[in-house]
């Protein structure tokens, strides 16, 4: 039998294909925009422009009047956006087409097979483009985009079709995750059954085989952990060379999304003999978290062209009572009542966060039944409890503090964003914003030794995991 490690990657390649064949082109959470985003990086485009969107909105092109409502959640961008700047991509009209980019949004069972054979033979024609708002993806730097420039890149100098170079995106980053997946499961051994199972989710595995940068964002926090987890078994002296390597994480961490640069308190965990002095030990990590920072800060500020883009919020979409700024200061003011709100946010939501970390799929609209997510909730926590960390109590602790920091950040970053000034319930939190940091929250639980059966288990609750995403897919498209 050959090792569980490539038997998993086998078993991810194979579900990840058969997920991508039956998931339509831009059904997904924010692909449309992300696919956007990552063409415009394949011609060297690394900083988005802009447009104002009154000039999209007088244009005499209504294809992309629909994207734009359409990204927008069926509403518009309302009038007092249309004054505004937003990041914008010019993209071939042939890799868009309007029956996948807006009709099926609003139907049930809309698409077939055909459809998908005939984007596949539809020529890629440059010349003739549209603009496309990508508000919420245009800041996202290129190494999030990585596998799938790339394969666009590839694609468009050897002539592939429209639908070849869409499809080649979407499977280079299923390359991409199942690699990271492969090497966290090395790096990781005692892990290995939960990161197979935690990359067989039906979101993790969905959001893999897929245009987004989500895909890289899951694949590096992944394999990081893994990684910085790892580095606890040794003995011997931290090389120069792993010390570089834990700089160019924090950086990629920074650039890829900075919210969870919490991972990066895991550096605490290693061994402080590892270190040739405490001096040493405690500088590399206060200049990990140092860099992360900076790198994030750079970027946003130089890609927002110095604050010109406005923030893209609700405020937007005609959502009433959204004041990043003023949020901001609330918050300052009032940190309790933030504290308050995510508490609320918590136990309000208590059935929506374990389901959208499973897997809503679609535009938000793909439910599995709620037999589905109670039994792979109980199966995860089985796994997570299989083999042992031999974690002492304080490094719980800092692990219990990165997750608490991280979390606290996904709702502060929504809670502006979303959320009226000193609203009680935080709006915008999905559970998938949690996957980054799954491995390292469920990693903490360790507390047997594998079973026997242990293997078995895993591969089990991991292939029923995606065969269940395959055949949910297709009911609800087909």
């Amino acid at each position: 039998m050959p090792k569980f490690e490539v038997l998993a990657a086998v078993l991810l390649m194979t579900f990840g294909l058969l997920v991508r064949i039956v998931t339509p082109p831009y059904q997904l959470a924010d692909e449309i925009n992300h696919f956007a985003r990552a063409w415009q990086i394949s011609q060297g485009k690394f900083l988005s422009p802009t447009i104002e969107v009154r000039a999209i909105e007088r244009g005499d092109n209504p294809t992309t009047r629909d994207q734009i409502r359409w990204s927008c959640r069926g509403g518009r961008v309302t009038l007092k956006a249309e004054d505004e700047e937003f990041f914008a991509a010019e993209v071939p009209r042939s890799l868009m087409p309007s029956e996948f980019a807006i009709d099926v949004v609003n139907k049930f069972h809309a698409v077939n097979f055909g459809m998908q054979r005939k984007f596949l033979a539809t020529p890629l024609n440059v010349d003739d483009t549209e603009r496309h708002l990508i508000p919420n993806t245009g800041s996202y730097a290129p190494p999030a985009y990585f596998p799938q420039a790339t394969a666009t890149f590839v694609g468009r100098l050897m002539n592939w079709s429209a639908g070849a170079i869409y499809y080649a995106m979407s499977m280079s980053a299923l390359l991409f995750v199942t690699a990271c997946t492969f090497a966290a499961m090395k790096l990781l051994p005692e892990k290995k059954f939960l990161i197979f199972v935690l990359a067989s989710l039906p979101m993790f595995l969905t959001e893999a085989a897929s245009s987004s940068a989500d895909a890289v964002i899951y694949a590096a926090c992944l394999l990081g952990t893994a990684w910085l987890l790892s580095l606890r078994r040794s003995s011997e002296q931290l090389s120069t060379a792993e010390i570089f390597a834990l700089m160019m994480f924090a950086v990629t961490l920074g650039l890829l999304k900075q919210v969870y640069g919490a991972i990066l308190l895991l550096y605490w965990l290693i061994p402080r003999r590892r270190f040739k002095s405490m001096a040493q030990f405690v500088g590399v990590g206060v200049a990990l978290i140092l860099l992360e920072l900076a790198t994030s800060l750079a970027w946003l500020t130089f890609s927002g062209d110095f604050g010109r883009v406005p923030l893209f919020t609700g405020f937007y979409m005609g959502l009433e009572g959204i004041d990043p700024a003023a949020q901001k200061n609330f918050v300052l003011a009032h940190p309790t009542e933030f504290l308050a709100a995510l508490v609320s946010s918590l136990m309000n939501q208590a059935v929506w966060f374990p389901k959208t970390f499973f897997g809503v799929l679609g535009i938000v609209n793909v439910y599995f039944p709620k037999i589905f997510y109670v039994g792979l909730l109980i199966a995860l926590m089985v796994v997570a409890s299989f083999g042992r960390l031999q974690l002492r109590w304080t490094e719980r602790l800092i692990i219990f503090v990165a997750v608490a920091v991280t979390v606290a950040g996904v709702f502060g970053v929504e809670y502006l964003v979303w959320s009226s000034v000193g609203a009680n319930i935080i709006s915008g939190v999905q559970g998938r914003y949690f996957l980054p940091i799954a491995l390292m929250a469920l990693a903490s639980l360790s507390a047997v030794e594998p079973p026997k059966f242990a293997a078995a288990f895993a591969l089990a609750v991991g292939i029923f995991s995606a065969a269940a995403t395959v055949w949910i897919t297709f009911a609800r498209f087909y």
